[in-house]
């Protein structure tokens, strides 16, 4: 009989624990497989994604409206793309501290999108972001 009950209560717990985890992934191999899917217009990557984007990966939990990822983009785009931002303040980089010093180790500065935090390396032409906590 428990034996029997294990089997049974095993696998529904399983179910139940992986439909309440409500994170999704999506990765695209350019900007334009990204607007083609809706990944823009549905919040999950910024506006200013350059048209050079590439090597897309974004995740996001609907439960809790966090999300993020990373692209790379072509030298052509960076003047473009630099201008659509600002800099972070003091309060939204105190926000970033677990990520902030070791990505600034490595040449990242961080700037403020609508909607959305990013962390970009000039150099290596190399973006992180996350969904900013703040947007309305």
């Amino acid at each position: 009989m428990h034996r029997h009950l294990l089997h049974v209560c095993l696998p529904a717990g399983a179910f139940f624990l992986t439909a309440c985890y409500d994170t999704q992934r999506a990765s695209y191999a350019t900007a334009a497989a990204a607007r083609a899917d809706g990944a823009i217009q549905r919040g999950w990557l910024p506006d200013s994604l350059p048209d050079s984007a590439f090597d897309i990966a974004e995740s996001h939990d609907l439960d809790t409206n966090t999300g993020g990822g990373s692209f790379r983009f072509e030298a052509r785009d960076a003047d473009s793309f630099r201008a659509q931002f600002q800099p972070l303040s003091a309060a939204q980089l105190q926000s970033l501290a677990s990520n902030r010093t070791k990505l600034q180790r490595d040449g990242y500065t961080f700037h403020a999108a609508p909607g959305f935090w990013l962390a970009v390396n000039w150099q290596t032409r190399h973006v992180q972001f996350w969904l900013n906590p703040k947007s309305e």
